[in-house]
């Protein structure tokens, strides 16, 4: 079942079928055999709701405040998205690295068919973020004119959402993209850029995959600002004979049922572990104490840091 502290437009299409959504824990009557959560506050807060059940944690992003790994007795194991998410909860997290496994995005390779062969030259290319703006489609835009290439673009700043992507992505040669949007364009078999929000990074080629899949195609990649001359020099690079052995591979890679059981594989080795030592009430309690006290400071430092954009002048005391 899920909880969610905000129902959005997913609930209704997860509800559909016939999985429960709920925004209050104490619409649960039953208590579950594991919490398998994402972000601090929602995992803490079903974690001490159901005082018996054991949890795990998912970190997805190596710098969002709320993606903060929080420590708790009955929090077994840490699963990191990517490396940049490992190294932020084994070195500033002080979790150690036997409790942290590396489990990348999947990718439901029913829904995400292979396109065609792609052309020997790029014709249509497709910017796909939530994130970037329109100074950053010009730019792209402005580098694919140069190659002769059309580009379209999707995200909530284009007012173009795409709500089953699948059904969009294999119209294109090459997509911008990153992180879960990057792995569903590959396994389609469009070329890739890495790219979001002001930054540029490699198109990917299979010389590189191991280390670019480890980095989640996402933020350790993002290393050069978005230039013109930037992704002129990504788009030279490409190679659909190579581009077709990258999309074989991830589709070997990142079938989201693989991902799955190693996730259930997981499940398993928590609610043993859970079986074998059963955490004192005062360890939770001071757990949770510190754990109020980081949340409610973290909160007056972010307020803090909304109100200085608004009013970059002032002296916030």
């Amino acid at each position: 079942m899920i909880y969610t502290s905000r129902i959005g437009p997913l609930a209704d299409d997860l509800r559909q079928r016939s999985i429960p959504v709920t925004d209050d824990l104490n619409d649960i009557a039953d208590p579950p055999d594991i919490v398998h959560g994402h972000h601090s506050l929602e995992t803490m807060a079903a974690l001490l709701r159901f005082a018996n059940a054991p949890g795990l944690f998912v970190c997805h992003d190596a710098f969002a405040w709320h993606d903060f790994a929080p420590i708790f007795p009955r929090l077994y194991r840490y699963v990191a998205v990517d490396r940049a998410c490992y190294d932020r909860m084994n070195l500033n997290n002080g979790i150690a690295s036997s409790k942290i496994e590396l489990i990348q995005n999947g990718v439901d390779l029913r829904r995400f068919k292979t396109r065609g062969p792609l052309p020997k030259r790029l014709g249509r290319a497709l910017l796909i973020s939530n994130y970037s703006r329109r100074s950053d489609y010009d730019l792209i835009r402005t580098a694919c004119d140069s190659q002769g290439i059309t580009l379209d673009a999707a995200g909530r700043h284009f007012e173009n959402v795409l709500q089953n992507p699948e059904h969009t992505l294999g119209n294109y040669d090459l997509v911008f993209a990153k992180g879960r949007c990057a792995w569903e364009a590959l396994a389609v078999g469009t070329t890739v850029v890495v790219c979001d929000q002001g930054s540029c990074g490699p198109l990917v080629r299979s010389q590189d995959l191991q280390y670019f899949a480890e980095c989640n195609f996402g933020r350790r990649l993002l290393n050069e600002p978005l230039s013109v001359d930037r992704v002129i020099e990504q788009l030279r690079r490409y190679d659909p004979y190579d581009a077709s052995e990258v999309s074989r591979v991830i589709r070997q890679r990142a079938d989201l049922c693989g991902i799955v059981e190693q996730l259930l594989s997981l499940y398993h080795d928590v609610i043993a572990e859970h079986r074998s030592r059963q955490p004192r009430p005062e360890q939770e309690f001071e757990a949770a104490s510190r754990f109020i006290q980081w949340w409610s400071s973290e909160r007056v430092r972010q307020a803090r840091k909304r109100e200085r954009k608004r009013r970059p002048d002032a002296v916030i005391k």
